[in-house]
This record gives structure tokens, C-alpha cells and sequence, in this order.
């Protein structure tokens, strides 16, 4: 009788926590910051603003700063990413002045860029508009920075553009990447030359 109870307690046990490990793993969290970019349009003509949406998510129950932001548009041969990194453009994108990030040089450490100090509040949303246009880009394997404007450096086609930061809380600094948007550069028309 007693080893009847003692089963029936390990059983009942074991039904519990197994299903409160199923009702755990349906329970999922939403990512701690998420960035969501998206633009005004799928294709631009050379020469015109590209207008880049971005939300940044915050959904920790404490304040987050954005100490850095990169942009990077990818280079694509009919819809299909090439495999070349001389294809991939990046900038610093200071999120405080929607423009691009200036670097810093001393003798001791370069080239650098200094933090920036955009913060988003705890389980809030900060919504930011960047024109991609008047940003400065350069070629990822150039041995130069950015200093370019977009239609300085980067060649009509199609491309695919991300959003990479880097947010700090009081504990961490979290890596965060946005969903990726394909567009096109397309060349002037004729009216605009």
C-alpha cells in the first residue's frame, strides 16, 4: 500500500513537471530589443532620397542606449547575394542626428567612433527615420572610412540592407540585427539628367 502511494506521488510529480516544461516551451519570450527597418519604397532612382524606416523595441523592464549603429547594403546580381565582400558597403550612423557617425583619431588608438546616446526607455519604442542618401558609405574591404554619399560610392542594382547595433543595459551590451530589405537603385531617367 505504502509503495502504492509513493508511485502515485512520483506519477502525479512527474505528469506536473512535464507539462509545465511543454507550457514553458510554447511561452515564448519576445526578443530583448528588436529592430524592424523598413523603406518607403522598393525601388529608387539615383539621385533621390531613400527614406529608411526604423523601429527599435525595447521589451526589458529597464532603460537600453544605442552606443552604435551600422548600416550595410549588400550588392545582388539578378535577386541572388553575390558571394563578394567588395560588394558590401557599410556606414556609422549617428541615431541621435540621423547622419553619419564622424571618427575620432589620437596617436594612441587611430581611427576611431566614439559611443553614441540614443536611449530607448525600458518596454517602449523609439521610432527614427534615416535618409539613406545623405549618409556617408564606404566599400567594406576598402582600406579607407566611410566618406562618401550614397550615390558617391555605390553603383545602380539591387541590394540588401540590414541594421546592425550594438545596446548597452545596466548588465550588458547586446548585438542586435534587423530584418534585411532588398531594393533597387535604378539610374536616372532621361527627363532628370
Amino acid at each position: 500500500m505504502r509503495l502504492r502511494s509513493v508511485l502515485i506521488v512520483v506519477l502525479l510529480f512527474l505528469f506536473l513537471h512535464s507539462n509545465a516544461l511543454s507550457q514553458a516551451k510554447e511561452k515564448k519570450s519576445a526578443p530583448d530589443v528588436v529592430c524592424t527597418i523598413w523603406l518607403n519604397a522598393n525601388a529608387v532612382r539615383r539621385g533621390t532620397s531613400v527614406l529608411a524606416h526604423l523601429s527599435i523595441d525595447n521589451n526589458m523592464p529597464e532603460d537600453v542606449v544605442v552606443v552604435s549603429m551600422v548600416g550595410r547594403l549588400t550588392k545582388r546580381a539578378s535577386g541572388v547575394l553575390l558571394d563578394k565582400n567588395e560588394e558590401t558597403y557599410w556606414s556609422r550612423i549617428d541615431v541621435g542626428s540621423r547622419l553619419s557617425l564622424k571618427p575620432t583619431s589620437d596617436s594612441k588608438h587611430g581611427w576611431t567612433y566614439p559611443e553614441t546616446n540614443f536611449v530607448v526607455k525600458q518596454r517602449a519604442s523609439a521610432d527614427i527615420t534615416l535618409d539613406l542618401s545623405l549618409l556617408e558609405w564606404g566599400n567594406e574591404i576598402s582600406s579607407t572610412l566611410p566618406s562618401m554619399r550614397l550615390y558617391g560610392v555605390v553603383p545602380d542594382g539591387l541590394y540588401r540592407l540590414n541594421i546592425a547595433m550594438e545596446v548597452r543595459n545596466s548588465a550588458n551590451t547586446l548585438g542586435v540585427k534587423s530584418n534585411t530589405i532588398d531594393f533597387e537603385i535604378a539610374p536616372k531617367t532621361a527627363e532628370s539628367k
